[in-house]
C-alpha cells in the first residue's frame, strides 16, 4: 500500500478499515489482502474527494471522518444527498458503470479515505480472487441498503 507516494511501512498500521469492512458482511470475511491494493488519502475539511462530472477513476473507502455526497446545481446551493462516515464506500456508481461522477463528495471534517483504482481491482481479481469476490459482494450489499433506504424515503415523501 502507498500513502501519499510513501511506502506504507512509514505509517502506523491501522486495522480499523479492515475491521469495518469485515463487520459489514454477516459471513466470515478476510479483507486483509485488500490493503495491498489501496492508496491512502488524508482529506482536509472542505476538500473534494469527487467532483460531479469527473471521470470515474476510483472507488473510495471512508476509514475515518465524514463526507457528504451532494448534487452541484448551477446558480443554487448544493443539494445534500447523503452524509457518510467510517465504513462507507463512495464512488461505486461511476466506478462500476464507467460513467462520469453523478455527484460530488466533499469532506465535512478531516477524513482518511482509501482509494481503489480499476487497475488495482483487476490485479486483485487475478492474484486474490476470493478477496475481490468479497469486495464485490460487499459493494452489492451496500448498494442494496442504499436503494432500500431511498425507496423508504420516497415512499414516506409520497404519503
Amino acid at each position: 500500500m502507498r500513502v501519499d507516494g510513501k511506502a506504507f511501512a512509514e505509517y502506523p498500521v491501522t486495522p480499523s478499515l479492515v475491521k469495518q469492512l469485515e463487520d459489514l458482511l454477516i459471513e466470515s470475511a478476510d479483507f486483509q489482502p485488500l490493503l495491498d491494493y489501496l492508496d491512502r488519502q488524508d482529506l482536509a475539511a472542505g476538500s473534494y474527494l469527487i467532483k460531479q462530472g469527473d471521470p470515474p477513476g476510483s472507488l473510495y473507502f471512508i476509514e475515518s471522518g465524514q463526507v457528504t455526497a451532494q448534487l452541484d446545481q448551477t446558480g443554487q446551493p448544493p443539494l445534500r444527498l447523503q452524509t457518510m462516515g467510517s465504513g462507507h464506500i463512495v464512488g461505486e456508481i461511476g466506478f462500476y458503470l464507467k460513467q462520469p461522477r453523478t455527484a460530488s463528495v466533499v469532506a465535512d471534517e478531516d477524513s482518511v479515505v482509501y482509494s481503489l483504482t480499476r487497475e488495482s481491482l483487476a490485479k486483485m481479481e487475478e492474484k486474490h480472487p476470493k478477496t475481490a469476490s468479497l469486495l464485490h459482494r460487499l459493494v452489492i450489499h451496500l448498494v442494496s441498503e442504499r436503494v432500500s433506504h431511498l425507496t423508504r424515503t420516497v415512499d414516506a415523501l409520497e404519503r
